[in-house]
């Protein structure tokens, strides 16, 4: 316990005191921004995970048949059923869909992406037009999952963008390492380095590589954590 003892000192600092002065949404508006027809559980997890770890709202942004799914799950939850499919979008556009995510991205304090968005091209082209509204207001931005498919064919989205932390597991940051030229795959490289050298090519981007041992790099610094659980 005591080698995480300054890690906890850390992490309190960033933890807002609780007073009589604040109100709901002081102490943090959260969006995760996911979740499909096929996949409504990984969005779910993003949203209530967020409100464990103490904040006050979460907001989940996913396809129309996923909503009343996801709403099911918990009454805590505030859910936009804002993204179409291909075919679902007759009833909206992408322009229409692009303004309502931006709105309510205006509200929030951080970002979440990628959880169960599964590959339909009009849900990925509404996810990038949110990325990029996020960058727009400085927002930090996790991105997960099938956003990460989304860096890997349009690096140009998030690099350089230092309120990002992109979160592959191994075959993830393997896809990564080729779609920016990096060389070789994650498994024939120390994750350490493979990690680094992805976030230098995105100009100091953090990257969190999951695996036995997460490694954390913003292309200059690196840190492993191997601790259990």
């Amino acid at each position: 316990m005591s080698s995480l003892q300054p890690r906890l000192q850390t992490l309190a600092q960033l933890i807002p005191p609780l007073t009589a002065d604040l109100h709901k949404g002081d102490c943090g508006r959260v969006a995760a921004i996911g979740g499909c027809e096929e996949y409504t559980g990984a969005p779910y997890f993003v949203a209530s995970a967020a409100l464990r770890l103490g904040s006050d709202l979460a907001h989940v942004v996913c396809e129309k048949d996923a909503g009343t799914v996801i709403k099911s799950y918990s009454p805590d939850l505030i859910v936009h059923p804002y993204l179409r499919s291909v075919d679902n979008r007759s009833d909206r556009g992408l322009d229409e869909i692009g303004a309502r995510i931006a709105e309510l991205l205006g509200k929030m304090h951080a970002v979440s992406a990628g959880s169960g968005l599964g590959n339909d091209t009009n849900i990925l082209q509404s996810v990038r037009r949110a990325i990029g509204a996020a960058r727009e207001r400085q927002l930090p931005i996790v991105l997960d999952a099938d956003a990460l498919a989304l860096v890997a064919e349009a690096p140009e989205i998030i690099r350089g963008y230092r309120n990002a932390v992109l979160t592959p597991n191994a075959p993830e940051l393997s896809r990564l390492i080729k779609a920016l030229g990096v060389g070789g795959s994650a498994r024939e490289m120390p994750a350490d380095e493979a990690a680094r050298m992805v976030a230098q090519k995105l100009d100091g981007v953090t990257v969190l590589c999951k695996g036995k041992k997460d490694v954390i790099t913003n292309g200059d610094k690196v840190f492993v954590c191997d601790e259990s659980g």
